[in-house]
């Protein structure tokens, strides 16, 4: 099933729809609302459609980009690598 989610998304992420190209400043993930200025143009597109789904099946998804990550956690990729290798 996971699989079928991952490749469902992967294939609506090539289909650009009438949300691409929204100047809207900010974009939500969630209840968070990040700015579209702060992430690269692939993970607006993958947000643009993540939020295109139902709740159920955004909760099957256990993919998030990094860059949301960061955002959401404001931590550089420096310190992440940091502290993945004090955790080892």
């Amino acid at each position: 099933m996971r699989r079928f989610i991952a490749v469902l998304l992967a294939v609506m992420l090539t289909i650009c729809t009438s949300g691409c190209g929204n100047s809207e400043e900010y974009i939500h993930f969630h209840d968070k609302m990040l700015k579209r200025a702060e992430l690269p143009a692939e993970t607006i597109e993958w947000l643009e459609q993540y939020n295109k789904l139902t709740e159920e099946e955004q909760l099957a998804i256990s993919y998030i980009p990094g860059e949301i990550h960061s955002v959401l956690y404001e931590e550089a990729p420096e310190e992440a690598d940091m502290a993945a290798e004090a955790g080892s």
